[in-house]
């Protein structure tokens, strides 16, 4: 399958304790593998970068470590895969924090998907209204906070959002309502 890639950034400020990111979608069929980068570029970059045309980690911001940090939540079907895999990238390094044998996602089915910033360093992964852990990440402390979220691979998004507090977004992480239902 040919690797694609999407680039959302925050609108409103960047994510802090208590918000979310919203992921709603399709795994296909035949699906090896997808990323998912939750990144800060405002602690370097003040303006929020145009039309990008590599992925992030080909992107001259991102190599430099020592300014930017990213922690990636790898999912894999290939034989031989880990499953589900976070990690941190702190002054350079990768540094494993959680690795499960399961993936949580079905080849071929929807998925709904919620990080839930919980405290500074920690988030609160949900998926298919389950949660799957509380990942500790390592942000050093003048870090800030999560600008955007690159979404890379075997995956269809279909419903992204960021919700954040006083947001009125009603779309609830549920597999058996339609996101456009209206809530009476």
């Amino acid at each position: 399958m040919e690797k694609e890639w999407r680039l959302y950034h925050c609108a409103f400020k960047s994510l802090e304790n208590s918000e979310s990111i919203i992921l709603h979608g399709q795994i296909p069929p035949k699906a090896e593998s997808f990323q998912i980068f939750l990144i800060n570029f405002r602690r370097r970059y003040e303006a929020i970068p145009a039309e990008w045309d590599t992925p992030v980690d080909d992107l001259k911001m991102v190599q430099d470590t020592k300014n930017n940090i990213q922690l990636k939540l790898s999912f894999d079907w290939k034989a031989g895969g880990q499953g589900l895999v976070v990690e941190s990238r702190y002054k350079g390094v990768w540094k494993l924090k959680y690795e499960q044998s399961q993936n949580p996602f079905i080849q071929g089915g929807p998925f709904d998907l919620q990080l839930t910033k919980l405290k500074f360093f920690t988030f609160d992964i949900i998926c298919n209204s389950e949660s799957i852990t509380d990942v500790k990440h390592e942000w050093p402390e003048d870090f800030g906070d999560v600008t955007h979220v690159q979404v890379e691979g075997d995956i269809e998004i279909e419903h992204f959002h960021w919700k954040v507090l006083g947001d009125p977004c009603k779309y609830k992480l549920t597999m058996d309502k339609d996101e456009d239902e209206d809530e009476e």
